[in-house]
């Protein structure tokens, strides 16, 4: 606790942190200013301020002459969360259903929720600002993002706070990059499971539709680990059906289609790398009169809400998204039996479910 702090803010958090534990009950009487100053090893003008600023948060309330008093802190009937997300959403993003499940699951639980953009926690008084959030009583945080490199502003603001944080759809990466609690799923584990069920299927030659390698890797697997896994499989693992597309929405996606149909030898399924790309697939081999699956098996992956309602329902890799956040509304809700006193801060694997649609079938091809 306390890292970049100056030693003001540092002896504030413990202060804190040491009235909301109840040692320093309401009403009793905090130590001098020369026994704290001795305490922390600091100058008198800096206990001085540290009071202050516990008198201007109501922590404390100090009487001339005697001393500084632990007032009592209002408690509302209300118990409530803070999730801290970014300020824009795409349909494709999962975040949207996550907190779709997160808003229901409070609903029911009788929990409010408050929403905040984390731009407000990168700015310059980010500290401040975290400091009157504490005084909100907030149960815990959701924090939306992943993928963290270790020095983002918000980690300071959040820690802060000094209640539980938990992040719903991450990895272990992060979880051990920010000692939040952490959700994820195990993305390398369902792709796998998506291949093992076309080739149950009796397909081979399986086009898998993948976004760029932003991060050095495919749905948590490397090049050559990804590679391996095809050969492991009994499958091809010919380069020209692994295809990159910067989106579903790419002008280069007909045309990456229409030369994977031209193949001496072309697939017999594609897998795509969310439920959009392979819903593209299927608009565009509907266009060119291709029959899904008597001709072409079309597969998505993460299960966006939509893919069941089409004509020709989509089979996907389910991540059930809106479980995922009711599971952290969960998990937050029994902080008390992982946050704090040195106890081990959870990292849990969220499930996933195939769904076996209309779009999915026996290879018929070669």
């Amino acid at each position: 606790m306390g890292e970049g702090l100056t030693k003001q803010e540092r002896i504030f958090q413990t202060l804190v942190l040491e009235i909301e534990k109840g040692i320093w009950p309401v009403d009793s009487l905090l130590p001098s200013g020369a026994r704290l100053a001795e305490r922390f090893d600091v100058a008198p003008l800096t206990v001085r301020r540290v009071l202050l600023e516990l008198q201007n948060q109501h922590y404390i309330r100090t009487v001339n002459g005697v001393g500084s008093f632990v007032l009592s802190r209002p408690q509302e009937d209300e118990p409530k969360i803070l999730v801290v997300t970014t300020p824009t959403f795409t349909q494709e993003s999962c975040l949207l259903y996550i907190i779709s499940g997160i808003m229901e699951s409070c609903q029911e639980r009788k929990v409010k929720v408050d929403f905040l953009l984390e731009s407000f926690l990168r700015g310059d008084d980010r500290i401040a600002f975290a400091r009157n959030l504490r005084r909100k009583n907030y149960l815990g945080v959701i924090f939306t993002r992943c993928l963290f490199v270790g020095d983002e502003p918000e980690f300071a603001a959040l820690r802060e706070l000094n209640i539980p944080v938990l992040l719903p759809h991450a990895t272990p990466e992060d979880r051990k990059m920010t000692g939040f609690a952490t959700l994820f799923t195990d993305e390398a584990a369902a792709w796998e499971d998506a291949l093992v069920y076309l080739r149950e299927l009796g397909h081979r030659r399986i086009a898998q539709l993948m976004r760029p390698l932003h991060t050095g890797r495919f749905r948590s697997r490397t090049w050559v680990q990804h590679q391996n896994l095809l050969k492991k499989l009994g499958l091809d693992a010919s380069p020209d059906l692994f295809c990159i597309l910067n989106d579903y929405n790419s002008p280069d996606f007909v045309p990456l289609l229409t030369g994977l149909l031209q193949k001496p030898e072309r697939p017999t399924a594609i897998l795509g790398f969310s439920d959009f790309f392979a819903l593209r697939a299927c608009d565009e081999l509907a266009r060119l009169r291709i029959g899904v699956p008597d001709e072409l098996s079309v597969m998505g992956f993460c299960g966006y809400p939509g893919g069941e309602s089409r004509a020709c329902p989509l089979s996907t890799m389910d991540f059930m998204y809106g479980r995922i956040g009711d599971q952290a509304v969960r998990t937050l809700l029994h902080a008390s039996e992982w946050f704090g006193g040195g106890k081990k801060v959870p990292l849990l694997k969220t499930p996933y479910r195939l769904v076996e649609r209309s779009t999915t079938g026996l290879c018929h091809g070669t």
